[in-house]
């Protein structure tokens, strides 16, 4: 066995910590001990398909939001056209605080990368994801 491995109980009692905080955030029932928190985790699986697999997910998203829901589930499987959507909606979820210096740095940097050249206005070419951290709209999954 590696000496730098560490055991999967570790990572998924690390991973419950996280979701149990997660839950408390959002104003959830938090499980009592490991064993309930086991019992009661869930998750939403967005499928693939291409576009039109992203347009029917962007759909489901809206709708678990609408009615209150999208907040209950605690991982999310993504695959294919489901990506597009679940990846977007991953970006929309904080990495870390946002006051910690980490985050206003990445945040800088994007601020930078999205301001027109200086010399002829026009915006330089750019990367999808930069395209995207500068473009998106941070509403689509709301009413």
């Amino acid at each position: 066995m590696n000496a730098n491995a560490v055991d999967k109980s570790v990572v998924f009692d690390d991973e419950l910590e996280s979701i149990k905080l997660r839950r408390q955030r959002a104003g959830l029932d938090v499980p009592k001990d490991a064993d309930e928190a086991r019992e009661t985790l869930t998750g939403l699986a967005l499928s693939g398909g291409g576009i039109r697999s992203a347009s029917f997910n962007l759909g489901l998203l809206q709708a678990l939001h609408r009615f209150n829901v999208l907040r209950l589930f605690d991982y999310m499987s993504i695959v294919s056209g489901g990506g597009y959507i679940g990846s977007y909606l991953s970006s929309l979820a904080p990495i870390k605080t946002s006051g910690d210096a980490w985050t206003q740095a990445q945040r800088a940097k994007t601020r930078q990368r999205c301001q027109p050249d200086e010399n002829s206005g026009r915006h330089a070419k750019r990367s999808g994801h930069i395209h995207l951290a500068c473009y998106h709209n941070p509403h689509v999954v709301h009413r």
